[in-house]
C-alpha cells in the first residue's frame, strides 16, 4: 500500500492521517443517494480489496504523497463524491491526476503495468518538485550568506565580489533550473491576485494563451503572473537584487500552479465572483488586485520616479507576503489536514 513510516513528526503524522481518511471518505461517498460498500467502490476503481477500510483506519499513518495522488486521481476519473476540478485544483494536483488512466476493459496483467506506470510517473513529478524546492531554498538561503545565488559547477562567488551580469546570470541559471524540475518562481502577490479569481478548470498557461490571443472570457482571473514573470531585470539596474524586498516577494510554485508543499496541502481558493466583467482596461493601468472583495487598480510609475515606485512595490510586497504566508501556512499546519468542501 505504501504507507508513510514512523519516523514522521506527531504533528505531521496527525495531518497526513486526516488528509487519508478525508480523501478515503469522499471517495466511497456515494453521489446519489444510493449507499455503496467498500468494496464495491473498490472494485469500480480497481484498488485493492481493502485499501479504504485501511485509509480510513485509526492505527495507521497516512498514505505516502505518491499513493495520495493516485488514489485521488483514480476517485477524480469516475467523479467521486467532492473529487471535483476545484478539489484537483486546490490541492495541486493537476498534472498529477492526468497519469491515471480509466483501465476499464484491461485483464488484471494489464492493469498491473498500467498502475505501475502512473506510479513511476506520479513519483518522478513529485521527486522533481522536492528537488526544485531544494534548489529555491538553497538559492535564497545563498544571497542572504552574501552569495549569489547559483552557479553550474557549485563554486559561488560572493555578492560583493560579482558584477551585475554575473549577479544577473547566477539568478537566470537558477531560475532556469528550477523550470527544468517542472516548477517556476512566481511574485507572490501576483500569484495571490491569480489565484483569488482562477478558473479550477484551466491552467496558467491555459490563460496566458488565452490573454495573449485576447480572448480572456469574462476576465474571470488577472493576467497569469509569469507574463511579467520575477523582476529581475529592474532590480539589478538599482543594484536590489539581495534586498529583502525582492527575496521576501519570491514564491515556488508547482508544476499544478500550487505554492510547493511537502505533503499534499489544500489551499482554499476564496469564494469570488469575476470581477472584471464590464470593466474597461485601458493603457494607463497596469495590473489590479482585490483587497476585502474590492477590485483596486494600479497605476502606471511614469518616469524616473524610482522612490515613488520603491515605495509602492514596498507595500504590495509586504500585503502579498503576509497574505500568501498565512494561506500556505494554514495549509502545511493545520491539523485537520485542510480539506472540507
Amino acid at each position: 500500500m505504501g504507507w508513510q513510516s514512523a519516523g514522521l513528526a506527531a504533528e505531521e503524522r496527525e495531518a497526513r492521517k486526516a488528509l487519508t481518511i478525508d480523501l478515503a471518505t469522499t471517495i466511497w461517498k456515494p453521489t446519489g443517494k444510493e449507499t455503496e460498500t467498500q468494496e464495491t467502490v473498490e472494485e469500480k476503481l480497481g484498488l485493492r480489496r481493502g485499501v479504504l477500510a485501511d485509509m480510513l483506519c485509526e492505527t495507521k499513518p497516512g498514505v505516502e504523497d505518491w499513493h495520495f495522488a493516485l488514489l485521488a486521481g483514480k476517485g477524480y476519473d469516475k467523479g467521486r463524491g467532492r473529487l471535483t476540478d476545484q478539489f484537483v485544483f486546490e490541492f495541486g494536483l493537476g498534472q498529477l491526476v492526468e497519469f491515471v488512466q480509466n483501465e476499464s476493459g484491461l485483464i488484471d496483467a494489464e492493469k498491473a503495468v498500467a498502475e505501475q506506470r502512473e506510479l513511476d510517473n506520479i513519483k518522478v513529478l513529485l521527486k522533481s518538485r522536492h528537488e526544485a524546492h531544494k534548489t529555491f531554498a538553497e538559492g535564497l538561503d545563498n544571497v542572504r550568506q552574501g552569495e549569489v545565488p547559483w552557479s553550474k559547477n557549485g563554486r559561488r562567488k560572493k555578492w560583493k565580489n560579482a558584477t551585475s551580469a554575473e549577479r544577473r546570470a547566477s539568478f537566470d541559471g537558477w531560475l532556469d533550473k528550477i523550470e527544468q524540475l517542472g516548477c517556476r518562481v512566481l511574485d507572490r502577490r501576483e500569484w495571490n491576485d491569480w489565484f483569488r479569481m482562477a478558473d479550477p478548470a484551466g491552467t496558467m498557461e491555459q490563460l496566458l494563451w488565452h490573454w495573449c490571443d485576447g480572448d480572456d472570457g469574462e476576465y474571470s482571473a488577472g493576467c497569469p503572473p509569469w507574463v511579467f514573470g520575477v523582476d529581475v531585470d529592474y532590480w539589478n539596474n538599482y543594484a536590489a537584487l539581495s534586498s529583502p524586498e525582492f527575496l521576501d516577494s519570491l514564491i515556488l510554485v508547482t508544476e499544478s500552479d500550487m505554492p510547493y508543499s511537502p505533503y499534499h496541502a489544500r489551499f482554499e481558493q476564496p469564494n469570488s465572483k469575476p470581477l472584471l466583467s464590464g470593466y474597461l482596461i485601458t493603457h494607463e493601468v497596469t495590473g489590479f488586485s482585490v483587497i476585502d472583495g474590492e477590485l483596486q487598480f494600479e497605476p502606471d510609475f511614469q518616469g524616473d520616479d524610482v522612490a515613488a515606485w520603491l515605495s509602492e512595490r514596498r507595500a504590495r510586497v509586504a500585503q502579498a507576503t503576509q497574505e500568501a504566508n498565512a494561506l500556505i501556512d494554514r495549509a502545511n499546519r493545520r491539523k485537520s489536514g485542510g480539506a472540507h468542501g
